[in-house]
């Protein structure tokens, strides 16, 4: 019998231990230690519904829940926020990130379930065939945690259009059966850097040997790495909200993306700077300012050393996205109502004081 799938994303081990023993004699439960790691296994791991930790590193639980309503697949999944910092403010942020529902910490196992059976009932999603069973997800993450490898990622599916992203390893079958894709023959460069003019400068001065997808600040750059698989990422170190060295952080966290070949770009360029980079897992170095044949110097045996992938979203595709996304944001600017907001339910408990108090 099929069973809803659940993911836990939380960075606190023993509440991830704690809530899968909770949950899964009725569902199956996979886990995610961070944002990226979740973003990552989305298209792998297709759960029903999200329980977020709201306080993370890098990350935290709102940025993820907004990732996830950008996803066009993914947009109308349940989410719920399971978090000890339950002031009204802290709820307030979680519906307008897109929850669902929010709960504070300490709970009850019989609440929690309570409200996820409650969710479920008043808005069920589609208890669709997932592509990948437990067991072949488990296979999988033992593989990577074995070998210390970035999974493959080259696969077609019949949902591409949508714009979303995978991340598994081509030597796993698909439930169905689908071959991987070939590889592609142009590498996919993720600039990231808050300075609007280098990156263009360097979108014009790549493009005929790359393709170049471009992030303004870290969390952007963490949709994208997920979303449009880049080959190798050049990170600049200053930046807001996350600057390089926590981006490369996060970046090398993660299993799936651990062997990418990143190149940390900085005005400060001692040994002690270079041997800070490497320390946290950069591939290379390029110090500020520089010439584009210095560039393509670091580049080009990084990626010769590399297995360059078949995409699954175009870059044409990006720069349509890239380019109403803008637009979007205009729009938002001349009328700040914006769209729909997700549904929202009031949490199930014993008393009437777990209710949420920032809804009528």
């Amino acid at each position: 019998m099929s069973k809803y799938r659940i993911m836990v994303i939380d960075d606190d081990d023993d509440t991830r231990r704690m809530l899968s023993f909770i949950l899964r004699d009725r569902f199956e439960v996979v886990e995610a230690a961070d944002g990226l790691e979740a973003l990552s296994k989305l298209e792998t791991h297709e759960p029903d519904l999200a329980i977020i930790d709201v306080m993370m590193p890098l990350m935290d639980g709102y940025q993820v829940c907004e990732a996830i309503r950008k996803h066009a697949r993914f947009n109308n999944m349940q989410v719920m926020f399971l978090s000890a910092y339950g002031t009204k403010e802290n709820i307030r942020k979680g519906y307008a990130s897109g929850a669902n529902l929010f709960l504070t910490k300490p709970v009850e196992p019989e609440r929690v379930l309570k409200n996820i059976d409650f969710t479920l009932r008043h808005e069920p999603p589609p208890l669709r065939t997932k592509r990948y069973t437990l067991e072949q997800l488990r296979e999988l993450e033992e593989r990577q945690a074995r070998d210390g490898q970035a999974v493959s990622r080259t696969a077609e599916t019949s949902d591409r259009r949508d714009h979303g992203f995978d991340v598994f390893s081509e030597d796993l079958p698909l439930a169905g059966g689908q071959p991987a894709g070939a590889a592609a023959l142009m590498a996919r460069l993720l600039i990231v850097d808050d300075d609007v003019e280098m990156l263009q400068m360097l979108d014009i001065a790549l493009r005929e040997e790359f393709e170049i997808t471009t992030a303004l600040n870290g969390l952007e750059a963490i949709e994208h790495l997920v979303e449009y698989d880049p080959d190798l990422m050049l990170i600049d170190i200053m930046m807001p909200k996350m600057n390089g060295y926590q981006l490369l952080q996060s970046v090398r966290r993660n299993a799936y993306f651990r062997n990418l070949p990143v190149i940390i770009v900085s005005a400060k360029s001692s040994p002690r700077d270079r041997e800070y980079a490497a320390r946290l897992g950069a591939t290379g170095f390029l110090a500020k300012p520089f010439q584009i044949d210095e560039l393509l110097e670091t580049v080009r045996p990084l990626l010769a050393e590399c297995r360059i992938k078949k995409k699954r979203v175009a870059l044409v595709d990006i720069k349509a996205k890239a380019f109403k996304q803008l637009r979007d944001r205009e729009e938002r600017k001349r009328d700040r109502t914006g769209g729909p907001a997700p549904i929202q339910f009031r949490p199930v408990g014993p008393e009437e004081r777990d209710a949420d108090p920032t809804r009528p």
